[in-house]
């Protein structure tokens, strides 16, 4: 029993450490010129519906040494993207289940010593529920997900009456280093999820395994799930979490400099990249509509 009430001290003190070395970043904002804020106004006027409120309850098991220990119920609200008419919406998998971030920092995590025993998480959704716009409020459920790439992709349980103003993701812009770039999102319940926006720029372009772009690290607070933009318009992609299998080693300390060395980053996916996955989902839904 002492073992498992120290493994779980060991878990709040991590995470707390973790999000508030992480969270304390977000300081600074650039300065634009007056072009660019006409510009990004346009784009919150034209794009803000598609941008909506998803509130999942979800429960979070704590799997020591094969046994279950510790069951957490929680409801939350995440910010997503509608991307088809049909109602089809793609949201950050991280942001609805976060275990594989947990399980990363704490694998990598030292303070428990050799000694730390074995344990995994599991994340549970047991309902999904979109918050449109127009405060119509929508059952859903997922339809496929790749954790990999950090997308979920939900849609409405039922046939809509009327089309949801989606995103066009075929309008892709491919952004170059420091070229400006807009992030649309939907604050919380604090503010009446109303929209909110944010500019910043490419600092980093990752091109294997595949293609990613990197912002300023103060663009990861509330925008998981979100669609970033060039100044004219167009789609560069969807803002996501990426989570790899991380080589470094060394203590917590070291490591809560900065949660690279975690092997975890804020990254722009291509809007290419998920539409193929996209596809995928319509498909599905095609599918379960036509054996209904």
């Amino acid at each position: 029993m002492m073992k498992h009430v120290k493994f779980f001290k060991t878990i709040k003190f991590v995470l707390s450490c973790f999000f508030l070395t992480f969270f304390l970043s977000f300081l600074t904002a650039p300065a634009w010129a007056h072009e660019d804020l006409n510009n990004a106004r346009e784009i919150i006027n034209k794009w803000n519906d598609a941008v909506i409120t998803v509130r999942v309850i979800t429960t979070l098991r704590v799997i020591v040494e094969g046994r279950e220990t510790n069951k957490i119920d929680n409801e939350t609200e995440v910010v997503a993207t509608v991307i088809d008419p049909s109602g089809l919406t793609v949201l950050s998998n991280s942001s609805i289940d976060p275990s594989k971030i947990y399980s990363e920092i704490l694998k990598q995590a030292k303070t428990g010593g050799e000694n730390m025993p074995k344990f995994d998480m599991e994340t549970e959704i047991s309902d999904i529920k979109m918050l449109l716009s127009d405060g119509n409020e929508l059952s859903a459920k997922m339809v496929i997900k790749d954790s990999d790439l950090d997308l979920a992709f939900i849609r409405p349980t039922t046939k809509l009456e009327k089309p949801i103003h989606a995103l066009d993701l075929s309008k892709e812009s491919k952004p170059n280093i420091l070229d400006n770039i807009i992030i649309l999102t939907r604050l919380g319940k604090v503010a009446g999820r109303i929209p909110a926006i944010s500019m910043h720029r490419v600092e980093a372009i990752i091109k294997k395994p595949r293609t990613f772009y990197v912002t300023d690290q103060k663009a990861f607070e509330g925008r998981l799930g979100t669609p970033v933009f060039s100044l004219d318009g167009k789609v560069i992609g969807i803002f996501l979490f990426r989570v790899v299998k991380s080589e470094q080693k060394g203590s917590f300390i070291s490591n809560a400099l900065g949660i690279n060395t975690f092997g975890m980053m804020p990254v722009i996916l291509p809007a290419e990249e998920i539409t193929l996955l996209a596809k995928q989902a319509l498909e599905i839904k095609e599918k379960g509509e036509a054996e209904k």
